[in-house]
């Protein structure tokens, strides 16, 4: 039906439920079945209490819009509470655990310390496509992707590459 069509468009764009349109969202009672703060009480307290405009007993469990976060190491962070309710985890600390630094340090050890911008090994998943500029121990600066270097190892080129008859 048009009002069934309108009902799902407030929900996908605003986050906005068919019980807030008919008002239940002002019963008490209703809030109380359906507030974040209520139903998910471990994630209310990362609830940012600055950057928000409102507070986690006034927002549904199931809101699809992005609200801000704040883990306990005190990484900040956006997402929305439908998708905190089935990840709580914060992007900034799981990717601490499983960055090119934290998996690969023989590797990151090699991250290019100029030619790569503000990105540190410890900012990159180890399986990523982005070109990095690396630097050997011998000096030899190259450019490869971090997901080459770390599925098979790759090497400097010019290392592993310099071979003579001799040698």
């Amino acid at each position: 039906s048009p009002q069934d069509d309108v009902a799902a468009a407030l929900v996908v764009e605003y986050g906005i439920s068919v019980h807030a349109r008919r008002g239940e969202d002002r019963d008490p009672y209703y809030r109380h079945l359906t507030a974040v703060a209520d139903t998910h009480p471990g994630l209310a307290k990362h609830w940012h209490p600055a950057k928000n405009a409102t507070k986690p007993s006034a927002v549904s469990a199931s809101h699809t819009a992005s609200v801000w976060w704040v883990c306990d190491e005190g990484h900040v962070f956006e997402r929305s509470t439908l998708q905190m309710v089935s990840d709580p985890s914060c992007p900034h600390c799981a990717l601490a655990k499983d960055s090119l630094a934290a998996r690969f340090p023989e590797i990151a050890a090699e991250w290019h310390p100029h030619k790569n911008g503000d990105i540190g090994p410890e900012q990159v998943e180890p399986d990523h496509m982005m070109t990095a500029w690396w630097l050997c121990s011998r000096g030899h600066e190259f450019s490869a992707s971090v997901r080459s270097r770390t599925r098979s190892h790759g090497r400097c080129p010019q290392c592993y590459g310099a071979w003579t008859m001799e040698s």
